[in-house]
């Protein structure tokens, strides 16, 4: 098992399993959900968590993010452009990392924001946990778009300068 714990990436960590911890968290404190999380079970834990995490992040990348494009007009660079400065500048590469991070987190407080109205619709919400957590939910999703505006505008500000640089090197 240690052997397997090694190979998830730093990345895994952050995009899968802390995703995964936190929406499992959120849901068994604020109702009577209950998820096959078991105290002394590491191992089958974390495939919940990894599980969960990995549905987030999916979550992330085919609803949350062209939600974010038309609704928050986040600025992209072009592909393109992208792939030719992340050739040039290995810092890119770690900022769309952290970028995709704060995607998937905000996909995970829109679930849980998702699943504690729907608990509470169903009788299932533990009050006032649920006011708790559905506020709080509120507010981190509104920091973490803030937070994954900035950053995006900051990589394309990155990139641009990139290909910018590399064109007056050129001449």
């Amino acid at each position: 098992m240690e052997n397997l714990l090694n190979k998830i990436s730093s990345y895994n960590i952050v995009n899968y399993v802390l995703p995964g911890v936190v929406f499992s968290v959120v849901i068994i404190e604020s109702t009577t959900v209950s998820f096959p999380i078991k105290d002394g079970r590491l191992f089958e834990n974390m495939i919940v968590y990894y599980f969960l995490g990995m549905i987030i992040s999916r979550v992330g990348s085919l609803i949350v993010a062209p939600l974010l494009k038309k609704i928050i007009e986040f600025p992209f660079a072009r592909y393109e452009d992208y792939i030719k400065a992340e050739k040039l500048d290995d810092k890119i590469s770690i900022l769309l990392e952290e970028k995709n991070t704060y995607r998937t987190m905000i996909a995970c407080f829109v679930l849980i924001l998702i699943f504690l109205v729907l608990a509470y619709i169903c009788g299932e919400a533990k009050k006032p946990a649920v006011y708790l957590y559905g506020s709080s939910t509120v507010i981190l999703i509104i920091l973490f778009c803030k937070a994954a505006k900035k950053q995006t505008k900051f990589i394309v500000d990155r990139v641009n300068n990139t290909i910018k640089s590399e064109r007056e090197r050129r001449l």
